[in-house]
Parts: structure tokens; sequence; C-alpha cells
């Protein structure tokens, strides 16, 4: 009875490892199931950060070459302002040339005329103040006319 019992208690004990050897063949398989997985998702996430990371650096590109284009886009529009504001110079002091001219031009008229002579001197001396009877007696001309010039003076 005794060798009965020692084969039942060596049968029980090899069922029990056989089932341990199993159960741990069946976690080791299911751990390879999840290592392979995480490993083809590391693959993956590997290829996405790759195909990431070109997609970036063909951005990075594209936008030096926008910021480029921008500067030499600034750089034609600065020059071209400097030649216009060149030009408008230029006018303007071909503008200032022909006023100088027209002024002396005046000038001239103004001394080489009598009449004109007149209104000018009638004029400086109302701008200077002086009384109507004044101007009228220097210049000859009407008091009305002298009266209309004192009040233009008076009004600026």
């Amino acid at each position: 009875m005794s060798d009965i019992l020692t084969l039942n208690f060596a049968f029980i004990l090899i069922t029990v490892l056989l089932i341990c050897v199993l159960y741990c063949l069946v976690y080791a398989l299911k751990v390879n199931a999840r290592l392979n997985k995480s490993i083809n998702l590391i693959n993956d996430l590997y290829k996405l950060s790759t195909e990431q990371g070109q997609i970036l650096k063909q951005l990075s590109q594209e936008h030096s070459q926008a910021d480029l284009q921008r500067q030499s886009d600034a750089e034609k529009k600065e020059n071209h302002l400097n030649q216009t504001l060149a030009d408008v110079q230029a006018r303007v002091s071909g503008l200032e040339g022909d006023l100088l001219r027209v002024s002396n031009q005046t000038e001239q008229l103004m001394q080489t005329d009598p009449a004109t002579k007149m209104y000018s001197r009638a004029n400086q001396l109302a701008a200077s103040n002086a009384s109507i009877d004044d101007i009228v007696e220097a210049c000859g001309l009407p008091r009305a006319e002298v009266e209309v010039l004192m009040g233009l003076h008076r009004k600026k």
C-alpha cells in the first residue's frame, strides 16, 4: 500500500508539475505576444517619428526660402522707395529753382513798372504801420486804395 501511495503521490506531483509547466508555457507565450506587439509599436513609432522629422525638415527649408524671398522683396521695395524719394527730391530742387527764378522775375518787374513800383512802396509802408496820409503823399495813390490796403494789413 505504501507503494501505491508513493505512486499516487508521484503521479499527483508529476501532474502538478506538468500543470505548472503548461501554465508557465502559456504565460511565456502571452508575454512573447505582448513583447512582439510592443516591438511592432516601437517600430511604427520610429517610422512615424522619422517621417515627421523629414516633414519638419522640409517645412523648415520652405520657411527659410520664404524668409529669403520676403527679405528680397523687402529690399526691392526699399530700393524702389529710395529711388522714388531721390526722384521727388530732384523734382523739389527743380521746383525750388523755378520758384526762385519766378520770384526774381516778379521782383524785377515790380521795380521796373512804375505803377507796380508805387503799389509795392505803398505795401511796404502799410506793413511798417505808416499813416494813410503818409502813404498817399509818398506814393501818389488815391486815399480809398490806401485805406483798402491798410485794411488788408490790419486783418493780417
